[in-house]
C-alpha cells in the first residue's frame, strides 16, 4: 500500500513539474493569469498589486539588458529588495535555488510571485491537504526553504469554483496588458501614442471593475454553496444521529423482553 501511494505521489510531482516547466516558457503577462486564478480569493484586495508587480518585473528585466523576460539570482535579489522582500544574502541565496524549480540560474516572473507571495500559498497548501504548516510564517515566510514543489503543486491546483464570468476577467487582464507592437511604417506619432495611451488606461479600468464585480459575485456563490454543503452535511450527521439512536432504543427494548 505504502509502495501504490509513493507512486501516486511521484506521478502527481511528475504531473505539476510538468505544468509548471509550460508555464515557465509563456509571457509574464500569462504567468500573472494564471497566479490571480490560483489565488484570486486568498489574495483579496491585494490582487491589484499583482499587475503593478508584473509591469515593474518587465521593466527591470528591459534595463538589465539581456533581452529576456527573466532574471539571474543576482537581478531577482535586487527586485526583492526593491519589492520591500528584505532578506539576508544567505537568505535571499537559499530560497531562490529553491524556488527555482527547474534548475536554470533564472527567475521568472512566475516563480518570483511564489517567492514574494510564500507565506500566502503555503497556507492554502495545507488548507486544502487539511495539515499542520511546520514552518514559521509569521514573517511571510522569509527564510523558509524545503517548500519549492508544495508552492508549485498549490499553484496548478486552480480552484474548482471559479466562476466563468471571472475566468472571462481575468484572461481579459492578462490580454490588456500585453505590449502594443508596431512595425517601422506602423509606428504611431506622439499625439497618437498619447491618445492610445489613454484608450489603454481606460480599457484596462473597464477591466480592473469588471474583475473586481466578478469576483465578488464568485465570492458570493461559493458562500452559498459552502452554506448548502454545511446544512447537507449537518442533516447527514442528525440522519446518522438518529439512527443510532433508535438502534440503541430498539436494543434496549429488546434487552428489557429478556429481563422479564
Amino acid at each position: 500500500m505504502a509502495d501504490i501511494d509513493e507512486k501516486e505521489r511521484l506521478a502527481h510531482e511528475k504531473k505539476c513539474k510538468e505544468e509548471f516547466q509550460e508555464l515557465l516558457t509563456k509571457d509574464v503577462d500569462s504567468q500573472q493569469e494564471m497566479f490571480l486564478k490560483s489565488f484570486i480569493f486568498e489574495l483579496g484586495e491585494d490582487w491589484k498589486a499583482i499587475p503593478q508587480l508584473a509591469k515593474s518585473f518587465k521593466e527591470s528585466c528591459k534595463v538589465a539588458g539581456e533581452g529576456k523576460m527573466d532574471m539571474n539570482h543576482i537581478q531577482a535579489a535586487k527586485f526583492l529588495q526593491e519589492n520591500g522582500q528584505t532578506r539576508t544574502a544567505l537568505e535571499r541565496k537559499r530560497e531562490l535555488k529553491d524556488i527555482d524549480i527547474n534548475n536554470d540560474g533564472r527567475i521568472a516572473f512566475i516563480e518570483y510571485l511564489l517567492l514574494h507571495y510564500k507565506a500566502m500559498v503555503l497556507g492554502a497548501y495545507h488548507v486544502r491537504h487539511k495539515t499542520e504548516c511546520k514552518h514559521d510564517l509569521s514573517k511571510g515566510g522569509k527564510g523558509v526553504t524545503g517548500v519549492g514543489m508544495q508552492l508549485v503543486e498549490e499553484l496548478v491546483t486552480i480552484p474548482l469554483n471559479l466562476d466563468p464570468e471571472l475566468v472571462k476577467a481575468l484572461e481579459d487582464l492578462g490580454k490588456a496588458k500585453k505590449t502594443r507592437s508596431y512595425t517601422t511604417f506602423q509606428r504611431p506619432d506622439k499625439n497618437e501614442l498619447e491618445q492610445l495611451l489613454k484608450e489603454d488606461q481606460t480599457k484596462m479600468a473597464q477591466i480592473e471593475l469588471s474583475l473586481a464585480a466578478a469576483r465578488k459575485k464568485n465570492l458570493k456563490k461559493a458562500k452559498t454553496a459552502n452554506k448548502a454543503l454545511a446544512a447537507e452535511k449537518a442533516k447527514e450527521a442528525k440522519a446518522k444521529k438518529d439512527a443510532s439512536k433508535a438502534k440503541r432504543a430498539a436494543f434496549a427494548a429488546r434487552a428489557a423482553m429478556f429481563n422479564k
